[in-house]
């Protein structure tokens, strides 16, 4: 998902950023799927 977003990001002329406006890395990305909860 975090590759599709850069690619798209990239075709617009734009940039994948995190919740404090700062660009998304992949650690960033992962940081925040670890956040979502999991189900039971």
């Amino acid at each position: 998902m975090h590759r599709a977003a850069l690619s798209l990001a990239d075709r617009l002329n734009g940039e994948v950023l995190d919740r404090r406006r700062q660009a998304l890395t992949a650690m960033g990305f992962q940081a925040l799927l670890d956040e979502l909860p999991t189900e039971a």
